[in-house]
């Protein structure tokens, strides 16, 4: 799959930042937060893929995956971060968007 970079698809990852806070596009792809994750091998989108989708705007891809409802919130991932993202607040934040229904809620299990 192809994307581009446009405002549009830049759009959303300001929105994660102004509601939480974190910038998204600190990550560099290191893993080191997936390889951490105690669940992720349940997860259709890893919290790295996760971190890419938001990067580039792929807004329906972190919706429609549910990883933010199979994440179990135990920081792992923000203990290995080298860019110190706190990424459970990010996925909390997308929790958030979920519950005001601007989003279209999707949960996999």
């Amino acid at each position: 799959m192809k994307v581009q970079l446009t405002k549009d698809s830049r759009r959303f990852s300001r929105e994660i930042q102004s509601l939480t806070g974190e910038n998204v596009n600190l990550c560099y792809q290191c893993r080191k937060c997936s390889l951490g994750c105690p669940t992720a091998h349940g997860m259709s989108l890893k919290p790295h893929e996760m971190m890419r989708a938001l990067q580039l705007g792929l807004e329906d891809e972190v919706f429609q995956s549910g990883m933010i409802w199979v994440c179990v919130s135990c920081e792992a991932c923000n203990t290995r971060c080298p860019q110190n993202i706190d990424i459970l607040r990010i996925i909390d934040g997308l929790r958030e968007l979920v519950m005001t229904d601007r989003v279209d809620y999707y949960n996999p299990h």
